[in-house]
């Protein structure tokens, strides 16, 4: 089972380098639509569909992006498959 990771903490500040350029790079490819990108990203974390930017205003996440973005239905069914899976025991091949 994939444990879907939550923010407890809005403050950029509260987390460690490294895991605020790997949300940033989650959060970046959502907004500029590289959805390939996107998936290749999910598939290596995909606790992490439902976060958004640290320290956002927004608190867009990637099926936030998608939407906003008018995404195709193809790449929004990726994204609620996702997070389906959160309650499933692994990510499927097609998502990772």
């Amino acid at each position: 089972m994939i444990a879907i990771e939550w923010d407890g903490l809005t403050d950029r500040e509260r987390y460690n380098d490294w895991y605020r350029t790997e949300r940033d790079r989650l959060s970046d490819l959502a907004r500029d639509t590289d959805w390939s990108g996107l998936f290749t990203e999910l598939g290596r974390h995909p606790e992490r569909v439902s976060l958004p930017r640290p320290g956002s205003r927004s608190g867009f996440a990637p099926l936030h992006q998608a939407a906003w973005n008018g995404a195709g239905l193809a790449s929004i069914h990726r994204v609620t498959r996702v997070l389906w899976m959160s309650n499933q025991e692994e990510v499927p091949a097609d998502l990772r």
